[in-house]
Parts: structure tokens; sequence; C-alpha cells
């Protein structure tokens, strides 16, 4: 069985919410799934240390919109994985932009500013928007290093659990692309981007 403190400091303010999936054996199944991935080689992407990091970075009283998307970046730039824990960031790399975020920048700047061209940074960490209350989330956790979506049955009893959550606070979802918008009957209000838009 898992070490709850452990997690508890992982989860922050969020974890009261989630610490029936450890009293019910669905955190034991996940990280019992985990672990033997890890133990037979496979890379997982984010780093461990930053799987729950969405959570730590929007306190659930600050929580004012969720971000969903598939699964975190699966890809390794110049020996660093991309992903971050966060839904498109990837701080880990100075000066890069996954493609998935160019398209984010674009989109923005098709939609508000009427290709206008305004200056805007471009940054490649979104901290900034997680602690001003929107979730950056990944309906998936983690997957393998160069394999899209690989965890997200694993992952599946866990979001639909903060799905519940999002509903109770009345808070709205925008889903990026198809993937996540599977998740879109779990809850009442939601909004979808198209996959074209961003992914």
């Amino acid at each position: 069985m898992l070490n709850k403190d452990k997690f508890a400091k992982k989860l922050g303010t969020w974890f009261p919410h989630v610490e029936c999936l450890f009293d019910n054996g669905v955190m034991d199944d996940i990280y019992g799934a985990l672990k033997e991935e890890s133990k037979a080689g496979v890379t997982i992407t984010p780093h461990s240390d930053n799987t729950f990091r969405a959570f730590k970075e929007t306190p659930i009283d600050n929580l004012r919109v969720v971000m969903m998307g598939f699964c975190p970046y699966h890809s390794v730039v110049h020996g660093k994985l991309v992903a971050d824990g966060l839904l498109m960031s990837c701080s880990n790399h100075d000066n890069y932009l996954a493609p998935s975020l160019q398209q984010y920048y674009g989109a923005i700047e098709e939609e508000f500013k009427e290709g206008l061209c305004l200056p805007c940074i471009q940054s490649g960490d979104l901290t900034f928007l997680a602690n001003q209350g929107v979730l950056m989330f990944n309906s998936s956790l983690t997957t393998r290093v160069g394999e899209a979506g690989a965890h997200q049955e694993i992952w599946r009893p866990f979001t639909e659990h903060l799905m519940g959550i999002f509903d109770k606070r009345v808070v709205p979802i925008v889903f990026l692309g198809n993937d996540a918008w599977e998740f879109s009957d779990c809850n009442n209000l939601h909004f979808k981007l198209s996959s074209s838009k961003c992914c």
C-alpha cells in the first residue's frame, strides 16, 4: 500500500479530495502498473517528481478553469524529457517550444489579436497560467517515451474522479483535442478547442 503522507505533499491542497483513491486501492493499481513498466526498462515521462506538478502549482481553492489535454509530451530533446508536468509546458529546455505549444500561441494570436503580431512573450514555461488558477492538466498524467497515450487507461479512474470534483465546483473545462474531449460526458460545463487549433 502506498504511503499516503508522501503523496499528500505532492498533491498539496488536492489531497483530501483524492484521498479516497488511496484508500480504495486505485492509486495502488496505478503505481503498480507504472512500477512494473519502470522495472522492465521503460522510460516514463514526465519525471516522477513532476507527475502531480499541475496540482501543486494550482491549489484547489485557487482553481478558476481547467485546460485539459490528452497526455504529456512523449518526446526527448537533447537528451532531456520535454514534459514538465504541466499541460503543453516545456520548461526543461531553454528557447524551445513544442509544436503543440507553438500552435497554442498561434491560435491566441489569431483569435485575440487578429494577426496584428502584437508583442507576446512565447515562453515554454506555463507556470504563470497555473499560478493564476488554470489547472494545466492532462487526462493521463504519464506516458511512455515515444508512445503518446500509452497510460490513458491506467489513469482513467483518477481522471474520472477529478471530473466529478470539477463538476461539484462548477469549473469550466477547455478540452484540447478529440482525445481529451472523450471525458466531456463526465462534466456539464465544458468547451472544445478543435485539434486543428491545438492538440
